[in-house]
């Protein structure tokens, strides 16, 4: 299998029964690739050209700064923000926040707990929110978020705001003493 970049042969591709693979470089941030693939016999003869298979090269990060403002329990008996470090009874928690600058059309805002993406946050302007859900209690949990391109390119992180599920309530009684 031949491979060409915008009609040039540019390399032959590991081929590994009836599928290929092809990893190029030197490509250009900012610019457009468009592939194709053709097979050839050992005579040099070549079968139909491939569809073909367009590349944007994205390499550069969003520049928007995200804060993580705060978080917000809404279950009673206590709603209202949550502190950093804190503990609240709401496993359902609404997560506020701000961007420096709008999002572009491919740039979404990505929230981490614990490290691990769970899901896009809800953007409106330079605010966002997210509402995360089915935590468990006992457990502590720390937030952050990123703005996110299409090509995967991630903005530094916001700060960090970690609390504690706490659901059981007090199993604690009192009594009055006379």
């Amino acid at each position: 299998v031949y491979i060409m970049r915008n009609g040039v042969e540019v390399g032959t591709a590991t081929v590994v029964g009836q599928n290929w693979t092809f990893d190029d470089s030197g490509l250009a941030h900012g610019t457009s690739y468009t592939y194709t693939a053709v097979i050839k016999d050992a005579a040099e003869n070549s079968g139909s050209i491939s569809n073909t298979y367009v590349i944007n090269v994205d390499t550069l990060a969003p520049t928007q700064v995200v804060e993580l403002t705060r978080a917000v329990d809404n279950v009673d008996p206590v709603s209202g923000d949550i502190p950093d470090g804190g503990t609240t009874n709401d496993d359902t928690p609404t997560l506020q926040g701000t961007i420096s600058t709008g999002l572009s059309g491919t740039e979404q805002v990505h929230v981490f707990r614990n490290g691990d993406y769970i899901g896009v946050a809800t953007t409106t302007g330079t605010n966002w929110t997210y509402e995360d859900a089915s935590l468990s209690n006992g457990q502590t949990y720390t937030y952050t978020a990123k703005v996110v391109d299409e090509a995967g390119n991630a903005s530094a992180p916001s700060n960090a705001i970690s609390f504690t599920i706490n659901t059981e309530g007090v199993n604690q009684t009192t009594s009055i003493l006379s």
